[in-house]
């Protein structure tokens, strides 16, 4: 009944989503040269043979993305794969190098009329859905035709858990329609399984997996040598709110470690200059990398203000405060920091990433700090203690290596499904057909 209602809400919203959809379009969010893919209307033809649909919503998905496709690709190069995305930007992480055998498309808005053109056209043999992409059109609409759906790398925020915990009528309908669920740890599998998911299991979290970023090498002979021994620590993707407790903890260990280092990757490296004036009215030595600048020569700030370049950064610094946990962010990711040997320093608003935290504090890989005092305690006292340091680093290193480990487990349980279309139809088969 429920999901009647909704089709049937989205045919009569039709006309406000063409209005809605020019409106992105005029602001450059959508593409104006397959703008119609959102509405089902693909140019590229359907290809031959068995294909998988694999859908990524945002970037944030789409490294997970990236991994699991390389990964079937690997294994079942049969298979033809189809990699949805609903924004631009994951749209250029795939098209412009997408390999033999794969194909992009943009996903369609959840309205009848464009998700009937998208399955029509597509014909996916199974669907794959990244982390908490429930689609009530869609995943009805699956249902009805009978192709099978999987999960994967689920996630569910407590947040959004005690949303649909109120409609669980619908969680329940939409979650047993997947023939298996693969939850990213044992918190989203407990909330997955309430919401009505029957078939679950833990493999891990697949954005653990890919594999540390790497460093220019050009780039980082040179600012070794800048750094020489200088002591140092990194402020990584620190969010504006965290930005004046990073400078004042410089301040603080600066007066006891002449010539102390401090890098300053921001989360948005246009708030570069907005770091390096807070320096300077600090009264602390500042230069920024974006400009080409090199670090003090006796000790200061660095402002990390590039894009992808954290690989650098963690090559760099023995000691990481892995920032959006002293912002309400949510924390990041710390699997980069970690598979580097970072001894890692995180607030207490890590929510997106509690399970990892938590293991990553019980291993001794990761201390939690309060506050912007308690940073400055930390690191005084990691500072003065290399050895602690080179413990924590090889901790860190060693839950990145068993969490590397979650594609493989995540392949192994979707083995059955991707075998069962990949393996080739019998002779007498053929002929009936």
């Amino acid at each position: 009944m429920w999901l009647s209602l909704y089709r049937t809400a989205g045919r009569l919203l039709m006309p406000w989503l063409e209005r809605h959809h020019a409106r992105r379009l005029a602001l450059g969010r959508e593409d104006p040269a397959r703008a119609r893919e959102r509405f089902g209307e693909y140019l590229v033809p359907r290809p031959d043979g068995p294909l998988i649909w694999l859908h990524a919503a945002s970037v944030g998905e789409s490294g997970v993305a990236r991994l699991l496709a390389a990964g079937v690709r690997r294994d079942w190069s049969a298979l033809g794969l189809l990699v949805t995305t609903g924004t631009r930007s994951a749209a250029g992480q795939f098209a412009a190098n997408l390999e033999p055998g794969m194909w992009h498309a943009y996903a369609p808005y959840d309205v009848m009329p464009a998700v009937s053109r998208f399955l029509d056209h597509w014909r996916p043999d199974l669907a794959i859905f990244i982390e908490q992409e429930l689609w009530p059109g869609m995943l009805g609409e699956l249902d009805r035709r009978g192709i099978p759906r999987l999960l994967c790398n689920g996630r569910i925020s407590p947040a959004s858990w005690r949303r649909w915990h109120l409609a669980r009528f619908a969680s329940r309908r939409l979650l047993r329609g997947f023939a298996l669920v693969l939850a990213a740890s044992p918190d989203d599998a407990d909330r997955l399984a309430s919401l009505g998911a029957s078939e679950v299991r833990v493999p891990g979290n697949l954005k653990f997996a890919a594999p540390s970023p790497e460093a220019e090498p050009a780039a980082l002979a040179s600012l070794a040598a800048a750094l020489g021994a200088a002591p140092r620590w990194l402020a990584a993707s620190i969010h504006a709110g965290e930005e004046a407790a990073v400078v004042a903890a410089h301040r603080i260990l600066a007066a006891e470690r002449p010539g102390l280092v401090t890098l300053v990757a921001p989360r948005h490296p246009d708030r570069g200059e907005a770091i390096a004036a807070r320096c300077r009215a600090a009264g602390i030595p500042v230069r920024r990398h974006g400009l080409g600048e090199l670090p003090p020569a006796s000790g200061g700030i660095l402002v990390a203000d590039t894009l992808g370049e954290m690989g650098l950064w963690h090559r760099l610094s023995p000691v990481a405060f892995l920032g959006g946990s002293l912002a309400p962010a949510g924390g990041h990711n710390p699997a980069e920091a970690a598979g580097l040997g970072a001894a890692l320093l995180v607030g207490p608003g890590h929510w997106n990433f509690s399970q990892a935290y938590r293991d990553l504090i019980a291993l001794g890989a990761a201390l939690p700090i309060a506050d912007g005092a308690a940073l400055a305690q930390a690191l005084a006292e990691l500072l003065a203690q290399p050895q602690q340091v080179a413990a924590m680093g090889a901790a860190a290193r060693r839950w990145k290596v068993e969490n590397g480990a979650a594609l493989a487990r995540t392949l192994n349980l979707m083995a059955p499904w991707l075998d069962r279309l990949a393996a080739p139809i019998p002779d007498n088969a053929a002929r009936a057909g």
